[in-house]
């Protein structure tokens, strides 16, 4: 759960930290995937937009690497402004 609030706050505020966070634990293979799939989740969607927990996401169909992009685009923003 505090994956996906962290989406929502990062909507509105710029944290380079929790974005990097979110970043390396969706491309992490060993991961766990239910923490994978609620940072991708959390890179591209805000709280009230996410699925039910009974919704079944299958990680390696149904992601959108340019959700990935973004996030990564947005780090690259952050750093060149400090």
């Amino acid at each position: 759960m505090a994956i996906s609030v962290s989406g929502s706050y990062l909507k509105g505020n710029s944290e380079t930290e929790l974005l990097s966070e979110l970043i390396l634990i969706f491309e992490d293979g060993d991961e766990d995937s239910i923490l994978r799939q609620d940072a991708y989740l959390a890179m591209g969607r805000d709280w009230d937009e996410l699925p039910s927990a009974a919704w079944e996401f299958d990680i390696r169909k149904q992601t959108d690497p340019s959700v990935v992009e973004e996030a990564k685009r947005h780090l690259a923003e952050d750093a060149s402004k400090t």
